[in-house]
């Protein structure tokens, strides 16, 4: 069968997605299955002369993958502006889509991406030619970034609404978000939960001091860690609120380490705040984020309230195999029934106050194990999942 995957980023660049997606691609190559990945030509994280020659591959053959390139707006990393993202982006869900028409496709596979707009034209595209569609919701774009009455909201949503109707498959990462494709689409015969599985491994206790050593983490300090992106549905705020209710108390520290757009607002309200138990790291690869996770005497997740209707960090599976009290903010009391089962502290209503009691009880006693229930999040069973949503089988 010849599966072709629209990814926004691939190989050489290691977003999050290349853990995710690249699992099943092997997976697919190992059952014999052909497997094509049209791909815009590369920029994240690499030097203007590896850009420039990106742009000039058209087709090659990565690890038994088909990789086709599209040559897209390209603008130097230096100079970024929102304005010239939004014309990558607006350019990469024209081309992007037009490709299909030179490639054998038995099966399509798309994702959630900033560019609402891919996912939409790679739907009318398999619709008209009648190829079955897989269409992986990672998030709920545009429920997750605008309320209901937003303008944008009103102009973007009818072709999330479209895409979701011309897929042929949806497989999204929680009962939750289910709950809200439900609202969209009422049709649950073609909505399958699939959690998204650890997509780091933990190696060696003497990489974790490696970890521990290059970010200054103190054994003797009881180490909250935010590991993650810092934008704004993440809603640190409540995290640096309770680090200054906490701060005369010099055994508990905290840790924020990730990348996003509200990085130099969140550091310069530790600086504001005056928060010198607050320690900033830049991001870390993904194969050490999860000895950030082992190397936490709590591990935060945070969201604004009522984004988990519409997300769930990835990295929630990694904190569970971590087996280090987690506490999240933001998760929801209709959360789905199975995280009932999980024995994670929650923090609604974006109360800093419980949050700094919360942290003082546990620095108490700290280092404790705790045993999670991570059947959802298997990471074997979760595979053959999206292999067989994939196959139609």
């Amino acid at each position: 069968m010849n599966i072709s995957f629209i990814l926004f980023y691939y190989l050489p660049e290691k977003t999050t997605q290349h853990y995710l997606y690249q699992p099943l691609i092997d997976k697919l190559l190992s059952q014999g299955h052909t497997v094509n990945v049209i791909t815009p030509n590369p920029t994240r994280g690499l030097s203007k002369e590896e850009i420039k020659q990106y742009q000039k591959i058209k087709k090659e053959n990565v690890n038994g993958v088909n990789v086709y390139r599209i040559n897209a707006f390209t603008y130097n990393p230096n100079r970024f502006n929102k304005f010239k993202l939004l014309l990558r982006y607006l350019s990469v869900s024209f081309l992007l889509p037009r490709k299909l028409k030179n490639i054998k496709s038995d099966v399509i596979f798309t994702q959630t991406n900033p560019p609402i707009f891919l996912a939409y034209f790679v739907s009318k595209w398999a619709k008209r030619k009648k190829i079955r569609l897989v269409y992986n919701v990672q998030d709920l774009y545009p429920d997750n970034i605008f309320r209901p009455s937003s303008i944008f909201y009103h102009l973007t949503n009818p072709f999330k609404l479209k895409t979701l109707q011309s897929s042929d498959s949806i497989i999204t990462i929680s009962e939750t978000m289910k709950k809200t494709l439900l609202t969209k689409i009422n049709d649950e015969t073609k909505i399958k939960v699939i959690y998204n599985f650890a997509i780091s491994e933990y190696q060696s206790k003497a990489h974790e001091e490696i970890v521990r050593t290059r970010l200054k983490i103190d054994k003797t300090k009881f180490n909250v860690i935010y590991a993650g992106n810092i934008g704004y549905v993440q809603d640190l705020d409540v995290l640096l609120r309770a680090a200054e209710l906490t701060k005369d108390n010099n055994h508990i520290v905290y840790h924020i380490v990730g990348e996003g757009s509200q990085v130099e607002r969140i550091r310069n309200k530790i600086i504001t705040l005056n928060l010198q138990n607050v320690f900033f790291h830049p991001m870390q690869t993904v194969e050490d984020a999860v000895y950030l996770y082992h190397l936490a005497d709590v591990n935060i997740i945070s969201i604004l309230p009522h984004v988990i209707r519409t997300a769930l960090p990835l990295k929630v599976s990694s904190c569970l195999e971590a087996k280090k009290p987690i506490v999240f903010i933001g998760l929801e009391d209709e959360i789905d029934e199975k995280w009932k089962n999980q024995h994670i502290i929650t923090i609604n209503k974006r109360d800093y106050h419980k949050l700094a009691k919360t942290l003082s009880e546990l620095s108490i006693n700290p280092r404790i194990e705790v045993t999670y229930n991570n059947e959802m999040f298997d990471r074997e069973q979760n595979i053959n999942s999206y292999i067989e949503e994939i196959l139609g089988r």
